[in-house]
């Protein structure tokens, strides 16, 4: 998760295949709260570095564990395509044309125009739609 170009919080997804389908899914989330000094991570942030303040941790915990509760009783209840406009209006550019960068080097512009059923981001170009997995693909600044 992105803050004024800064890395905040960052997510860790885990999925077990069964068959063409996601069987299973365990989600991490690590977010850079109170620090303030950062050894090996690219361009971190902090809410405190953000913020210029001290935050009572039990109190940023209800703040996520609250939403994280209302999303999982939505997923619980087969409220999927809720789950997935949700996400998608709070993709990263989402619909902005931008530059991105294959593995090749090839820098093409395009625009984020949602995920395909397998959790690809696609991408709206000049040369139609493509579709990418994670690391597949990254934006040019």
């Amino acid at each position: 998760v992105m803050v004024e170009r800064k890395k905040l919080c960052g997510i860790l997804i885990q999925n077990s295949l069964k068959e063409n389908t996601i069987g299973s899914s365990v989600v991490g989330i690590g977010i850079n709260v109170n620090q303030r000094n950062f050894t090996h991570a690219p361009n971190p942030s902090s809410l405190a570095l953000l913020n210029n303040k001290f935050y009572d941790l039990p109190t940023v915990l209800n703040g996520l564990f609250i939403p994280l509760e209302k999303y999982y009783l939505q997923l619980k209840a087969g409220q999927k395509e809720e789950l997935y406009l949700e996400y998608i209006r709070h993709l990263y550019k989402y619909e902005e044309e931008s530059l991105f960068k294959k593995p090749s080097g090839e820098v093409f512009r395009g625009k984020i125009i949602g995920l395909s059923r397998t959790g690809k981001l696609r991408i709206q170009s000049g040369v139609g739609t493509e579709e990418f997995s994670v690391k597949e693909i990254q934006f040019v600044e």
